[in-house]
């Protein structure tokens, strides 16, 4: 009878295991769908606007890497390409050009790329906290207006984000949880291209430095896997640096001429908030507020549990380091480059960060979740849907304004500019402009040169530089003696095309000019 009643038990626990494990798998395929529709959901949102946008006009630093790429792969003009630019997206790009794509595969490559940040995003907040905050933040990045925005340019903010979130992915496997070196090295990798794609990578090795320091202390020098890893990164980059040597005679160009710029530039006190002023351009009210919270989380849980995490005796809170770490040392960099560089700082510079914003968004959403749970788990779920749902119609709807208001005729009739010299020049031919430069490179694939300084500067490039044509814009405002070049000139120059801004021909914007004569 005995025996019978403990068989009769241990069926009943082998039944208990299986249901638990049922709902477990159940729990796990859940997150799976959900994923795949946040993924579903921002991959239709940017093609929406893909559709919209996919005859844009490139912007300046757009140009300057799709010149090069041109450049790499078909041997046009890289004529005024700054060597300050990283190549990586430059290398990238050209292996699609050399397959024969057109700008509408490289705009696609980027909406591709942008979605992988997402996806990115969540396996992050997944690995280092739970799959919900993964997901939420995921949600979260899927609907940023200026994610989205910068989803339709080609520009390398975002693919450097997918860099560093395959980075910190695998620095939390190999460092922290799993200890194995295979995914340390992976994390070496991912930071060393990534760093030849965009210079902020190092902020990343820096952010690294300091987490390795504060949880190992000096003991970091025997750990192998460490070194084995910087190996890997210095192997990866040696390339790049001996090459900027040779060529430019300093390593890192970029940074070399941010430290000449900050020399000569006004030191502006006054911008240690601009960065902290640019959260609500990508947050809205509410998402800000639970960006806030989180925050707060995070700090009070790494100063309650610092000197544990310092002695070795706390691993369990080195997450809530980690994350505040690859947020706070690019924010402080930034800023310190802003203050240092006249007050001079982009809302897109924040575009490296808004994984990490999504992420602590996603912690301060769970920290209110759980504190209405402990009430009522229905008005918890709902809470937490109305916030996310409120997110949506604002960030789409300041998305949607943002896009528009980068669209126009005359932006289209520069294109039509740009395409005509091309038409109408051959590849040894050289344009002058007077602003806009690597728009009309990009489009006319010609040299082009700026007017310079004075009228004495561009008579002198039309004498000595092989030029045929002189494109006006009005686009950017220029010099006045630049806009009365042509009239005054009228024995060397021949109105040849003009375009306007509006159907009307009343507002022009843009005038080719024929050369005639090289001897003014």
């Amino acid at each position: 009878m005995e025996s019978e009643d403990q068989n009769e038990k241990q069926n009943t626990n082998d039944i208990t295991t299986k249901e638990t494990k049922v709902v477990s798998n159940n729990k796990g395929y859940l997150a799976l769908y959900i994923i795949i529709a946040i993924l579903i959901f921002a991959f239709i949102l940017r093609t929406y606007y893909f559709i919209e946008t996919k005859d844009q006009l490139v912007w300046w630093d757009e140009a300057e890497y799709l010149v090069k790429a041109k450049s790499i792969a078909l041997g046009t003009s890289d004529q005024g390409w700054n060597p300050l630019r990283e190549l990586f997206m430059s290398f990238f790009w050209a292996f699609f050009y050399k397959l024969g794509a057109t700008e509408t595969i490289i705009r696609i490559s980027s909406l591709i790329i942008s979605i992988l940040s997402i996806f990115l995003t969540y396996l992050v907040g997944k690995e280092i906290f739970n799959k919900y905050v993964g997901l939420i933040a995921a949600f979260i990045m899927a609907i940023l207006n200026q994610h989205i925005f910068f989803s339709l340019r080609m520009l390398i903010d975002i693919p450097a984000s997918v860099f560093w979130l395959s980075s910190i992915y695998f620095f939390w496997k190999g460092y922290v949880k799993e200890n194995k070196p295979k995914y340390l090295i992976l994390s070496g990798v991912f930071l060393a291209i990534g760093f030849l794609a965009h210079y902020s990578l190092l902020f990343l090795f820096i952010a690294y430095a300091l987490f390795i320091l504060i949880t190992k202390n000096i003991k970091f020098v025997k750990d192998k896997n460490i070194w084995l890893t910087l190996v890997t990164i210095i192997i990866l980059v040696s390339p790049y640096i001996i090459w900027s040597l040779i060529k430019y005679k300093t390593p890192l160009p970029r940074y070399a001429a941010a430290f000449v710029s900050a020399e000569t530039s006004k030191f502006t006190l006054s911008a240690w908030d601009v960065y902290i002023k640019y959260l609500p351009l990508h947050l809205d009210i509410l998402l800000l507020l639970i960006f806030i919270v989180g925050l707060i989380l995070i700090l009070i849980n790494v100063l309650l549990s610092l000197d544990f995490i310092i002695k070795g005796k706390e691993n369990s809170t080195y997450k809530y380091l980690y994350t505040l770490l690859w947020i706070i040392v690019p924010f402080f960099i930034y800023t310190y480059a802003s203050i240092e560089g006249g007050g001079y700082a982009e809302p897109r510079y924040l575009i490296l960060m808004l994984p990490q914003i999504s992420i602590i968004a996603a912690l301060g959403l769970e920290k209110l979740y759980n504190l209405i749970k402990s009430k009522n788990k229905l008005i918890a779920i709902a809470a937490v849907l109305l916030i996310l749902i409120f997110s949506i119609f604002i960030q789409i709807r300041a998305a949607d304004s943002l896009i528009k208001s980068k669209l126009g005729l005359q932006l289209q009739e520069f294109k039509n500019a740009a395409f005509y010299v091309k038409e109408n020049t051959n590849k040894k031919d050289t344009v002058i402009i007077n602003s806009m430069q690597m728009e009309l490179s990009y489009y006319s694939e010609r040299r082009i040169l700026g007017f310079g300084l004075n009228e004495t500067t561009l008579l002198s490039s039309i004498k000595n530089q092989n030029a045929k044509y002189i494109l006006l814009n009005a686009l950017y405002p220029s010099e006045q003696w630049m806009y009365e070049f042509p009239s005054k000139h009228q024995d060397i120059l021949e109105l040849e095309q003009a375009y306007f801004a509006d159907k009307e021909k009343t507002q022009p914007i843009a005038a080719i000019y024929k050369i005639k004569s090289t001897n003014p």
